[in-house]
């Protein structure tokens, strides 16, 4: 019985203690925010109350990611969004024109695939805004309380930042270190082979979106320091498939093998040590790591010369990565490519088969209705009439998921929630609202179930409107504002614009073979000794969070049961990445021209596996044998082809993974 058992009340005090701590740690926002909603209240009327709940999620989805540089963007949008709302309201036409062109302009400039949730604030408050509308000629009220409530966030986040000195991307890279030193310790232990689901997988993952959502701050361009940490994440996955290869080969281990992995140990436990600061600042500690593996590659080494030249050049790789966040370049802002590179994923996301564009133009549609319906209500319920385009928005607040599961847990949510309030806040003091208001955020905010966070944030929806509405016509009338919006979300989910994880699946699969043919050119390029894209990293980064994508789609479709694809696509592409990567360096430095044929004929192999299997995965052809359409490369001892070999070895290892799966892909 559960009531016994000791592992299940570990666990849920396991969960108690994260609730405490998260609770803890918005509790700061929240009170920024009830401060805000207070001082609007008093200053500029109780109809721009409401922006003090904006301030809430503001100040607490924020609070890490603020920079200096990024706030007067935040700023602009909310104010723009502020007035946009409050026009939107004054006649037919404009509630119709906007309520699509803004809602789909959100979604689709301020969010994509990888951070399908970022443009929740800006919609919230936009939607949050029209729905506790003001007259035209009170608009400069409210953007006074904007621009009030946009002070005190900025001096909050500056204080939160510099008090809290968040530096997500360095214990990331720590944890990554750590990781891998202990996969190190269990070679020259000679311990058995390791468990695929170890620690590294997950810190990886985190790692990488870490480095996506810091390069979003400059509309998703990479910095020298996002360079940095991304190369290091490129360092552990190879050096982790460096020690599955060790672990093959752990039976004939000699004392030199064991002392050289003991050595190495001791240097990674160092740099460990060291990313838990800023390096810049530390330069002794700096140079002692350095002279370490400078006095390790000249002292020790492995048995296997092929292995011992593959360990030299992953550790003279670390070093040069701890070299550059040593140097920490300043990057040089270049307006045009980061327009550029803005322009043109925006203009490829512009297509009706996309799954990012299908979202916003459904996000478009349903406010436009929302607030239309909400317009040519009866002026007797039309003031009770805010919630429907609110329940609209948040049941739509689940991204690239099938959407029944969903709105089962929205509506049974939103059920209860409006129970609880009726139950218990009908005859609520007034004195204690604003409490209660912050009892109900924190406990939305802080819950990590999304059941219960979902009844928290209606509780917290209905009475944060206290301060505007009377009491009582905020507890009635919610259950058909609720089957509306059910209703609207429904409709247009099943029979218009459908969601389905299926097709998720299908396009990011084929957008990472299509971004593994742009690195091939990259490579072609790299070859005959021409200029390589300045989006170099940022497209290999693009390739890693397409993986993460692939895997959520793959979870939540329900065409076929099991993960028969994900293992074997994602396993072959990382490597693929890793050595492309390499391979790109490596042909910028040690180009020989006499290699230039053999390498150009080696990568028509590769791109032509990577062009059939295209073909194979949108059913153009039926099957495809890479071996026929080979051309014979002269071996050479080149360490490029070596690396060439192993990226061969992994485009054909994604054409099969493909080829064997495509009964359940199509």
């Amino acid at each position: 019985m559960f009531f016994t058992d000791k592992i299940f009340y570990q666990k849920q005090k396991e969960i108690l203690i994260a609730f405490i701590k998260r609770a803890i740690d918005f509790l700061p926002s929240v009170l920024v925010g009830l401060f805000i909603m207070v001082l609007s209240t008093n200053l500029f009327g109780r109809e721009n109350a409401t922006i003090g709940v904006i301030s809430i999620f503001i100040c607490a989805l924020m609070r890490q990611s603020f920079t200096i540089e990024s706030f007067p963007a935040v700023a602009f949008r909310i104010l723009l969004l502020g007035f946009l709302a409050t026009i939107a309201e004054q006649n037919l036409f404009l509630t119709i024109t906007l309520n699509f062109i803004v809602p789909f302009s959100i979604v689709y400039l301020l969010s994509d695939d990888f951070v399908p949730r970022n443009y929740f604030i800006y919609g919230f408050a936009y939607v949050l805004l029209q729905a506790y509308n003001i007259p035209i000629s009170d608009i400069h009220l409210r953007m006074e309380a904007i621009l009030t409530a946009l002070l005190i966030i900025f001096i909050f986040l500056v204080l939160n930042r510099f008090l809290t000195r968040h530096k997500l991307s360095n214990n990331l890279a720590c944890k990554g270190i750590e990781a891998i030193n202990k996969k190190i310790s269990s070679l020259y232990n000679k311990t058995c082979s390791l468990n695929k689901k170890d620690d590294l997988f997950p810190i990886i993952n985190g790692y990488t979106s870490a480095i996506y959502i810091d390069t979003l701050k400059r509309h998703n361009t990479m910095n020298n320091r996002n360079i940095n940490h991304f190369q290091l994440v490129l360092f552990l996955e190879e050096i982790n498939i460096l020690i599955d290869k060790e672990h093959q080969n752990i039976i004939n281990f000699t004392d030199k093998d064991t002392e050289y992995f003991i050595e190495l140990s001791k240097i990674l436990e160092k740099i460990s040590n060291l990313l838990k600061k800023d390096i810049a600042k530390h330069e002794k500690e700096y140079n002692n790591v350095i002279n370490d593996i400078d006095y390790f590659n000249d002292n020790y080494s492995l048995s296997n010369e092929k292995s011992n030249y593959e360990w030299v050049y992953i550790i003279v790789k670390l070093k040069n990565i701890l070299s550059n966040m040593f140097e920490n370049k300043k990057d040089e802002f270049e307006i045009t490519r980061l327009f550029n590179l803005k322009f043109i994923r925006l203009r490829k996301e512009f297509n009706i088969n996309k799954c990012h564009f299908r979202f916003s133009l459904k996000m478009g549609i349903i406010m436009c209705i929302s607030f239309t319906i909400r317009y040519f209500l009866p002026e007797g319920i039309a003031i009770r009439g805010y919630w429907l385009p609110i329940l609209s928005y948040i049941m739509l607040y689940p991204f690239y998921e099938e959407q029944k599961h969903n709105l089962k847990i929205n509506v049974l949510g939103n059920f209860i929630g409006v129970f609880i309030f009726s139950v218990f806040f009908k005859y609520i003091p007034y004195d204690m609202i604003i409490p209660a208001i912050g009892v109900c955020f924190i406990l939305s905010l802080a819950s990590i179930n999304d059941f219960l966070k979902k009844i928290y944030g209606t509780i917290s929806a209905l009475i944060s409107s206290f301060p505007y509405m009377p009491k009582l016509m905020s507890a009635s009338s919610r259950v058909g504002f609720i089957i509306m919006a059910l209703s609207i979300v429904w409709v247009f989910d099943h029979f218009i614009i459908r969601t389905e994880s299926h097709k998720g699946m299908v396009d990011k699969i084929s957008e990472l073979i299509e971004i593994d043919t742009i690195i091939i050119n990259q490579m072609r390029k790299a070859v005959n000794n021409e200029t390589t894209s300045q989006y170099l990293y940022e497209i290999l980064l693009k390739a890693y969070m397409i993986k993460n994508n692939i895997i959520i789609h793959e979870k939540n479709q329900t065409r076929y049961k099991g993960t028969p694809i994900t293992d074997s696509l994602i396993e072959s592409n990382r490597k693929f990445i890793v050595e492309a990567e390499q391979l790109i360096n490596l042909m910028k430095k040690y180009n020989r021209p006499e290699d230039k044929h053999n390498i150009l004929i080696f990568l028509e192999n590769i791109s032509s596996t990577l062009e059939n299997t295209a073909k194979l995965f949108k059913n153009e052809i039926n099957d495809f044998n890479s071996e026929e359409k080979e051309k014979n490369i002269i071996k050479t001892d080149s360490y490029i082809f070596y690396r060439l070999e192993n990226c061969f070895d992994s485009i054909n290892s994604i054409n099969d993974s493909i080829k064997n799966n495509i009964d359940n892909i199509l």
